[in-house]
């Protein structure tokens, strides 16, 4: 119910509770006046005090209304009498639903006051209503450059419907653009992205690379994605203390109007409640961890015990490599720290024993073999390291035979990108399995080499269609069976031995 007002459903539910506007108002602590004014819309509680708020009339609302009225919320709300047949789950509705819709009935009167400002008085009006879309992104990118030149830290929030939005609007998000503000120096920038994920959305290849690339890209600055669920098609965006934007898009994708205030008091507001969101309506999408991280709390090996191993290998990394390089370039990369090395060790057991013997399904950009070959530039653990021209071949020709020997591994070469909006960009890579889904987050970071593991379901199954459809799809240029993969890495194989006899002479 994201598209009611707060008061409107603050009055539903009292005549639900069998109570009055005064038995509410005693429970919450407030004057009766306040809970009316809430109802006509007149004013609505503060941001800071709105889960509490939620919290109590929620539980207000369940333990005061008998059982009929308690059907009576199920079919009003269109809920599953299944989903929701005790108290508990009908009380975490109710202050879920509520949550939600203070943010709706926020936005709502921000956009009012904007106009009423407007009327008023033109000298003093700080907003600027129906602005263009191109308008729009030179004003946000105008105002966080700004950000960056100053010594004080500041915050971004971003509230985004993010695969209902228009291409050129996701790729302005995600920073894919030329003259993205995603830069280095932004260090004294936080930025926080709410995100809707719709697992059922049209183009999920397109979508999901995108994803993969705006990870890369934010992982140069200090960000955190968040999972939530809202309204569709919406753009929220407040930078704290300066500005605040709203855009509203059709089921087209295109942009009805755009909102833009500097009010402060406006500002203030929309800021707390999108970290009021960040708090009761919202989680961490990924969990963050750094290389050292994901071998000692043993991820790595919690993902390659899973069920169902498929890779998307978008750079040469530390798989398939034979056992005495794997462990030689892991010391010079980690040192000779003894807790590593016994780790490595048995990552290394379970890869050559188990993984390279079993079901896995590899995506395999062919690009990332030639530029390996080419400049033996390798990401082992999300670390970068540069192998030697006999290095690379060890490793390749180990590749080859595990291949060619094990049939249960079944792989195919992407050639080119799988979309060209992303053809300069680093190519993803992405390790899914039954219970943990990793992504690798970008290794030439400058802020930190990251993993991040899914902690979304609805991300998890985005990414599994992902897979699947590239697997299956024949609208790419992608090898159809293993025999022809085998055949081009055995060519790119000779290429090392044409530069090893140049580098003899």
């Amino acid at each position: 119910m994201v598209n009611m007002e707060f008061g409107k459903n603050i009055e539903k539910l009292i005549q639900f509770s069998g109570q009055k506007n005064y038995s509410l108002a005693k429970e919450l602590g407030y004057d009766v006046s306040y809970i009316s004014k809430w109802i006509s819309g007149a004013m609505l509680p503060a941001s800071k005090n709105i889960k509490n708020i939620c919290e109590k009339t929620a539980k207000f609302v369940v333990d005061n209304a008998t059982e009929i009225h308690k059907c009576e919320i199920l079919a009003y709300y269109k809920l599953d009498i299944n989903k929701y047949s005790s108290d508990e789950s009908i009380i975490q509705y109710i202050q879920d639903m509520l949550n939600e819709s203070y943010l709706f009935s926020s936005q709502k009167k921000a956009n009012k006051n904007y106009i009423k400002v407007g009327k008023e008085n033109t000298e003093q009006c700080n907003s600027l209503l129906y602005i263009k879309p191109r308008l729009l992104k030179k004003h946000l990118d105008e105002e966080i450059i700004d950000l960056t030149k100053k010594e004080i830290k500041n915050d971004v929030i971003l509230l985004a419907d993010l695969f209902s939005l228009g291409k050129d609007d996701k790729l302005h998000i995600a920073g894919i653009r030329s003259g993205s503000t995603i830069k280095t120096e932004m260090k004294n920038v936080r930025i926080r992205f709410l995100i809707s994920f719709d697992e059922n959305a049209e183009d999920i290849i397109f979508n999901t690379i995108l994803l993969m690339n705006m990870i890369k890209i934010y992982s140069n600055i200090n960000f955190t994605f968040y999972s939530c669920k809202h309204a569709q098609y919406s753009l929220t965006s407040v930078i704290k203390e300066n500005s605040f934007t709203y855009t509203v898009y059709t089921d087209t994708k295109q942009c009805l109007f755009t909102n833009v205030s500097q009010d402060p008091k406006v500002v203030q507001d929309i800021y707390e409640s999108l970290e009021e969101m960040i708090e009761t309506r919202s989680r961490i999408t990924f969990l963050e961890k750094n290389p050292r991280e994901i071998i000692l709390e043993k991820n790595y090996i919690e993902y390659m015990i899973g069920r169902d191993l498929r890779w998307l290998i978008g750079n040469m990394s530390e798989l398939f490599m034979p056992s005495d390089l794997f462990l030689e370039i892991g010391k010079i990369v980690f040192g000779e720290s003894k807790e590593i090395v016994d780790e490595l060790k048995n990552i290394d057991a379970i890869l050559q024993n188990a993984i390279y013997k079993s079901d896995i399904q590899i995506l395999m950009y062919e690009n990332a073999i030639r530029q390996y070959i080419s400049n033996g530039r390798l990401s082992f653990f999300n670390t970068t390291i540069t192998l030697s021209l006999k290095q690379r071949q060890r490793h390749i020709e180990y590749m080859e035979k595990i291949l060619k020997e094990n049939e249960d591994i079944d792989i195919k070469l992407i050639n080119g990108n799988l979309v060209d909006d992303f053809k300069n960009k680093e190519n993803p890579t992405a390790y899914l399995s039954r219970n943990i889904n990793i992504i690798k987050g970008n290794e030439y970071s400058e802020y930190e080499n990251k993993y991040l593991i899914i902690r979304d379901n609805r991300l998890d199954n985005i990414f599994k269609r992902f897979f699947k459809e590239v697997w299956e799809s024949e609208r790419y240029n992608i090898s159809k069976f293993k025999e022809e993969a085998i055949i081009r890495i055995s060519d790119l194989l000779n290429y090392i031995n044409i530069l090893k006899s140049t580098v003899e002479k």
